[in-house]
């Protein structure tokens, strides 16, 4: 577990208790079928199952500490949501994981953090509310706002997912990224480049998002850059001049924005 440095030294490992995800974003790769119905795909184990397991890992291994792989790590609808969270609670065990910024509520905050929640993640992805509407993530920028001080005022430490090179960014999208992040106050910010992966239907349709072309060499689809002094970063695509939203950004500038936010 990361953190300060009386947790990072607990023995964790990794854990699923969940699969799928509600979401249709334009730049997933998540599979994004729905069930007969129209009813959500994601699926959780019984609160009880989800005890079980903790208890079984603390008791044949020592562990400590779970960092939870989920793609939402806690569920959406409110009252399965606290019993999900009571149930990790009563096992005493540290976690960390993620979830989306409109399943974070005052209370939902609270209860994680009573449960053992030391860390989370939201997929905030860009301030540009222009930007969120085209790749279709469902979530407002207040609404973002919101779950993050109700983390910070829990204690626990909120950890942004933030990308660069999205459709629809303004010009100025580096001076608003660095806004946010000032005023929010988030724990750590992750932060990556846009990539066009197979699957998505940016993939499928690039020209609903004014891009022109699409570079299909997969060796070329890293998306995090600056741990390793040999990584330059790239764009797996490239923008028309003008979308339908209007001017784009260039290769050159979207690197640009990625590398000084990176650096501040």
């Amino acid at each position: 577990l990361q953190g300060d440095k009386e947790n990072a030294k607990l023995l964790g490992t990794t854990a699923i208790f969940s699969r799928g995800c509600p979401s249709r974003c334009s730049f997933c790769a998540m599979p994004s079928s729905r069930v007969r119905g129209g009813v959500s795909p994601i699926r959780y184990r019984p609160p009880h199952h989800v005890a079980a397991e903790i208890e079984y890992l603390k008791r044949e291994y020592g562990i400590q500490g779970l960092n939870l792989l989920d793609e939402i790590g806690i569920p959406l609808v409110p009252q399965l949501a606290r019993e999900y969270l009571e149930a990790i609670g009563k096992t005493g065990i540290l976690w960390r994981g993620q979830c989306r910024v409109d399943g974070i509520t005052p209370e939902i905050a609270r209860l994680a953090r009573e449960s053992g929640c030391i860390a989370m993640g939201l997929g905030v992805e860009s301030v540009s509310e222009r930007s969120l509407t085209l790749i279709r993530k469902q979530i407002s920028l207040e609404r973002a706002r919101q779950a993050i001080a109700a983390l910070n005022e829990n204690n626990i430490e909120t950890r942004l997912y933030m990308i660069m090179g999205l459709p629809g960014e303004p010009e100025d999208i580096l001076e608003q990224s660095w806004q946010f992040i000032q005023e929010t106050q988030p724990g750590l910010v992750i932060l990556s480049l846009f990539t066009v992966r197979p699957g998505t239907d940016v993939f499928d349709h690039p020209d609903r998002y004014g891009i022109e072309y699409i570079d299909k060499d997969l060796d070329k689809s890293m998306h995090m850059f600056g741990r390793y002094d040999t990584e330059q970063p790239t764009l797996t695509f490239r923008y028309s001049p003008v979308a339908a939203w209007g001017k784009t950004l260039s290769n050159e500038q979207i690197i640009g924005n990625y590398i000084e936010l990176q650096q501040r």
